[in-house]
Formats: structure tokens, C-alpha cells, sequence
């Protein structure tokens, strides 16, 4: 009995012996490299979710603007990019891009040239193509009321002429669309063998409303509301009563001859 416990107190402290410090070493090892991977993997999802976040919040804060031209081509904030655009970029259709102040005032100008500046030989024309840059019931309306005064038939007894001229387009503040125009109009009637002008400054305001643009009508715009208010008005019945637009028109067109020579 003694003997056995003997050998197995010799065989504990032989089993104690051959327990050497690299094997605890290696535990240690094994334990470190696994918190590393831990580290490791949760920097790499905050990475990740850091980027994520930065990038939506720049795509909110500065949202790109993009325009696919009639060739192809696209541009993107003002630059033009005429390689392939990836498929994940949603493009606004062509009919629904808004247009610019630019493209604006170039519409307003061509509607009150059309419907204030004409001659009996192309007042039908004109008129009609004001007209049709109107919505449907702002020209049923104004139709309406020509019909009502005679205007049509006024202007070829009375063989009108009238000239038209803007000074100044501005948007109206806190209104969509809706912009103010300072014109002068001149109109000129001849009844009787005598001449008769009118020398009208008004504000002409306007509101615009939005359609779909398309091949024959790229710009997007009508006009869905429009009224005048007189600032000043001279009547003259003087035959060598000089034109206003006329002699602005004479000096212009003399001043660019004189640049060109």
C-alpha cells in the first residue's frame, strides 16, 4: 500500500516536471490572436458603417445633377461625361428637365414680341402663335374678350401697327414661375389718311405653369396667367411726333455699323 502511493506522488511530480513554460506561452498566444481578430472585425463594420453614413449624408447634402443630352452624352454638375453612365445613375427624362432662367426669359420675350408687336399683314399669324403659347383656358379667355371688343377687326380698319420692346424681366419673389416685365409699347393707328400714337410703359406680369416638352415645343412653358398695369401713356395726334422704339432701334443699329467699320 505504501509502495503505490509513493509511485503515484513520483508520477505527479514527474507529470508536473514535463509541463514546460512554452506551453503556457502558446495559450497565451492563442488567446491574444483570437482578441486581435475580434478588434479586427468590429474596426472593419465601423469602418464600413462609417463610410456608409459619410456617403449618404454627401449624396444628401449635394445631390448630383444630371442631364442626358439628344447625343448620348450626359452631364453631370455642369461637366460634360460622354463615356457609358453606370446603370445604378437614374436619369431625369428630357421631357421633364425644367428649364433655366436663361431658356425663362427667352420664352417671355417671344410670347410678348408675338402678342404686342405686329403689323394687319402678320397680326393673324402672331396672335395665334401667343395663343397657343398660353394654357387652354387662359386662351379661350383672351380670345373671348378680342371677340368681344372687335380687336381683330380693329386692327386691320384701323390698320394698326404695334411695336413692342421689353426693358427689364424679373422673377416675383415668393411666387413660382411668376415674373413682372417694364415694356414700352408703341401703336400706331391710320384712319382717315390720319395717324394716330400711343406710347404705353407698363408692367406686364406673368405667371408661368410647367408641361411635358416635346420635338415641336421644347420649352416646357406656358403662359397661364397675364395682365397688364399702365405706368405711363401719351397719346399724339402730331404727324412729326417722332417713334420712341424707333429711334432707340436707328441709334442701336448705328452704333454697330460704326463697331463693324
Amino acid at each position: 500500500m505504501t509502495m503505490s502511493l509513493d509511485s503515484v506522488e513520483k508520477q505527479r511530480k514527474e507529470a508536473k516536471k514535463s509541463y514546460h513554460y512554452w506551453d503556457f506561452n502558446g495559450q497565451l498566444q492563442a488567446r491574444l490572436n483570437l482578441a486581435f481578430g475580434i478588434i479586427a472585425v468590429l474596426a472593419l463594420v465601423v469602418i464600413v458603417q462609417g463610410g456608409g453614413l459619410f456617403y449618404a449624408f454627401r449624396q444628401i447634402a449635394h445631390p448630383p445633377i444630371l442631364k442626358e443630352n439628344s447625343d448620348g452624352s450626359v452631364i453631370v454638375a455642369n461637366v460634360r461625361v460622354t463615356g457609358p453612365v453606370s446603370s445604378r445613375i437614374r436619369l431625369l427624362p428630357t421631357a421633364e428637365i425644367p428649364p433655366d432662367e436663361v431658356a425663362i426669359k427667352f420664352f417671355i420675350r417671344k410670347f410678348l414680341n408675338k402678342y404686342l408687336s405686329y403689323q394687319p399683314a402678320t397680326a393673324d399669324a402672331s396672335l395665334a402663335d401667343a395663343f397657343n403659347m398660353m394654357t387652354l383656358n387662359l386662351r379661350q379667355a383672351s380670345m373671348k374678350k378680342m371677340r368681344e371688343v372687335g380687336e381683330f377687326d380693329k386692327i386691320q380698319a384701323q390698320r394698326i401697327v404695334s411695336n413692342f420692346s421689353v426693358i427689364r424681366i424679373d422673377p416675383v419673389n415668393g411666387v413660382n414661375l411668376a415674373y413682372t416685365v417694364l415694356g414700352v409699347r408703341e401703336i400706331h393707328h391710320t384712319q382717315d389718311g390720319k395717324e394716330t400714337s400711343d406710347r404705353i410703359v407698363a408692367h406686364y406680369n406673368l405667371r408661368l405653369a410647367p408641361v411635358a416638352r416635346t420635338e415641336r415645343d421644347a420649352s416646357g412653358l406656358r403662359v397661364a396667367e397675364f395682365y397688364e398695369e399702365a405706368v405711363m401713356r401719351e397719346e399724339s395726334k402730331d404727324l412729326a411726333q417722332p417713334d420712341g422704339l424707333m429711334q432707340r432701334a436707328v441709334h442701336q443699329q448705328l452704333a454697330a455699323d460704326a463697331g463693324l467699320q
